[in-house]
């Protein structure tokens, strides 16, 4: 979880500076398990819920989303929850326009179904997911490149209002 750089920070100071002493090569890993979470804004902004373009043209939603638990927290004595990401590639038509055909954004219709957005007639932008709760499911994924750091993935998301495990 990268911290904000302070006030008057010399980046040029910083840059050609020396530094010692044994780094963390481990990531923090939170449990797998599902969460409380809010969908973190304002939208647009680098490192909160926004549209992406992929490499080869496409274009994605990322979600982020910000995790509420607190003997999560206190167990790995954090000042607050990481935030873990989402993503949802878009199916757009030959004109540029979100496809809304059958079989077309089944994911992001998945979410617009949690927060309630995905009803006929009922506009709704991508902004409206900010601020909203969901209980999201968190799973590893293996990281063949680096074995001990698996890679940490949204898998589910359900509405707050959905029954909760036993």
């Amino acid at each position: 979880m990268a911290t904000q750089v302070p006030s008057g920070f010399n980046l040029d100071a910083f840059a050609s500076g020396s530094f010692e002493g044994e780094g963390d090569t481990r990531r923090l890993q939170i449990e797998t398990k599902e969460y409380n979470a809010v969908v973190a804004g304002p939208f647009g902004e680098e490192g909160k819920t926004r549209l992406q373009a992929t490499e080869k043209g496409g274009l994605m939603l990322v979600v982020v989303w910000n995790l509420d638990d607190e003997e999560q927290r206190q167990k790995l004595q954090l000042e607050k929850m990481p935030t873990r990401r989402q993503t949802i590639f878009l199916d757009l038509t030959p004109n540029g326009a979100l496809d809304m055909g059958p079989y077309k954004n089944a994911d992001l219709n998945r979410l617009r179904d949690v927060f309630g957005l995905n009803v006929p007639g009922k506009q709704w932008r991508f902004q409206d997911f900010v601020g909203q709760p969901a209980r999201i499911k968190i799973d590893n994924r293996p990281n063949k490149e680096d074995p001990e750091n698996p890679y940490q993935n949204v898998t589910a998301v359900t509405s707050m209002n959905a029954p909760q495990p036993a």
